[in-house]
């Protein structure tokens, strides 16, 4: 793995982690491409840790928001990570992550069930949307829905902020109300996976493929500065009601990928 391959997959990781269309399906292919076999879960995690930071950059004050005037989220908030947190393990404990992530054909599944969770999410009211349940009257079933839905997103092809910006809007919460929880919601998430796997890297066996950590820096800074432009992106366009291109883009993508997993 050399930086200027690194700085693609950050490019990609900083652009698709917060538009819907799922990074770990575009970083999957990518990798292919590239013919990247060894240490893939563990430069995914990288690159996400980078998308970490940019979330931290958008909402900052909004998080410090929450410290400070409205420690009443700070439960929902862990309602919402406690799914994910469960899947999470059994699935580093089961280690499927590995093969899953490669899987061309899983890739595909994911991309194509993204692009149906963003129609179903594109089927509430503008109304509702619109002048739909703020950010502190978003309520502990609400989050529960939420995180349980997002464990779906474990999976490569299936988008985290697809998956929980759609759930909301279905739960009529507004449109700047559902990216702001999504997002915040993701901060331990990516935090606790990234901290994981680079303790396991820095203390794998000489028979893993080891990356120098200049590449991996390089990686980490891409995705964390493309990754605030992109996000402030999404922002902007689930405010304007725009996630049906997405939705159509996952589709086609779905397609795509799918055909060449059967003829590749």
């Amino acid at each position: 793995m050399d930086i200027f391959k690194i700085i693609i997959l950050g490019v990609i990781q900083g652009i698709t982690e917060f538009l819907p269309v799922s990074s770990s399906g575009h970083l999957a292919v990518a990798s292919k491409l590239f013919g990247i076999n060894d240490n893939a879960l563990l430069i995914a995690v990288v690159l996400h840790a980078g998308s970490l930071f940019s979330i931290i950059a958008v909402y900052y004050n909004e998080i410090l928001k929450i410290f400070k005037e409205q420690r009443n989220m700070i439960p929902l908030i862990v309602t919402a990570i406690i799914p994910i947190g469960i899947v999470g393990f059994l699935f580093e404990f089961l280690h499927l992550g590995d093969n899953l992530f490669g899987n061309m054909f899983v890739v595909s599944g994911g991309l194509f069930l993204t692009s149906m969770l963003l129609f179903f999410g594109m089927k509430s009211s503008t109304s509702e949307i619109e002048s739909g349940k703020d950010f502190e009257s978003i309520s502990y079933k609400d989050a529960l829905i939420i995180g349980m839905l997002q464990c779906i997103a474990i999976l490569p092809g299936v988008s985290r902020s697809g998956t929980t910006i759609s759930t909301a809007l279905r739960l009529k919460i507004n449109r700047e109300s559902a990216a702001s929880f999504s997002f915040i919601i993701a901060l331990p998430v990516i935090g606790a996976a990234a901290f994981l796997k680079m303790f396991e890297y820095i203390h794998s066996s000489s028979s893993v493929s080891h990356i120098p950590a200049l590449t991996l820096v390089s990686g980490f800074v891409t995705s964390a500065i493309v990754g605030v432009i992109s996000l402030k992106f999404l922002i902007y366009t689930v405010k304007k009601g725009k996630l049906n291109l997405f939705a159509y883009y996952c589709l086609c993508l779905s397609m795509v990928i799918l055909c060449i997993a059967i003829w590749g």
